[in-house]
Formats: structure tokens, sequence, C-alpha cells
């Protein structure tokens, strides 16, 4: 399911879910997107303990999001845990970790995947036939 369901075949949420469920970790940072925009209180950064909150999370997030609004939160609980972010996320990650300590020491795993690339002129055809959008 997490294959066919979660953005680029799961690979991310399937590394999370394995961080947590080996024991590697106890839960993971990540955001969760919500149904509308203006949904505040469902929308951003999440922390998830299990399998079902990792999934439920699944997918990319193309727009702006705060993977690390809930890091303080993190911090403060003294478990080791995993960060799924973008990469500018994790490297402003790393950067935070030089002025605090538990950073490094509670952050087991930094995940994330390619960022800025570009769909071809075949992709952005199926897309627009897929929605029927008119191809000018």
């Amino acid at each position: 399911e997490i294959r066919f369901r979660a953005a680029a075949a799961g690979g991310l949420t399937s590394l999370a879910i394995y961080l947590i469920e080996a024991g590697i970790v106890d839960f993971v940072v990540h955001v969760k997107a919500c149904d509308l925009y203006s949904a505040q209180s469902t929308q951003g950064t999440k922390l998830s303990f299990s399998r079902a909150e990792v999934f439920e999370g699944r997918g990319s997030r193309y727009g702006p999001v705060a993977p690390l609004k809930s890091l303080n939160a993190a911090l403060d609980r003294g478990q080791p845990f995993a960060l799924v972010a973008k990469p500018c996320d994790i490297n402003a990650f790393q950067n935070y970790a030089l002025i605090d300590e538990r950073a490094a020491e509670l952050c087991k795993c930094l995940l994330t995947i390619s960022c800025g690339t570009f769909a071809d002129n075949d992709c952005v055809d199926r897309f627009l036939a897929h929605h029927d959008i008119a191809h000018d």
C-alpha cells in the first residue's frame, strides 16, 4: 500500500516507518497536508509515533510548509527521532544543531529527497491530459 499511495514509491515513508518499528527512533518529525490551506490546526509539522501516523503524513509537499515548527517540542521530549524534510530544511536543521547540541544528539536520521527538478514535456502533456486541461 505504501508503494502505491505515497510519493516517490514510498521511499521516505517506508524508511521513516522502519526507523520507528526497528526501535532506532521513537518518533518522526515530518509534515502533513491538510484539506484546506486555511486549516491551520491540521497543516504543517507533525510528530508521528507509529506506522499509521507516518502513513497519514505521506506524500510530497510542494507548497510552503515548516517542518521545523515543532523542533523545540521534539527536542524537549529528549527522545531519539528522525527528521523528514526538504533539503533546505535539513540544512537549516544542521545549522541549528551547531548551537543546540540536543539536535545533533537526538536526531538519529535526516531523510530528504531531491528538490528543484522539473518535468519533461511528455510528463507535462500526460498531466494536462489527465486533468482535461487544454494544451496551448
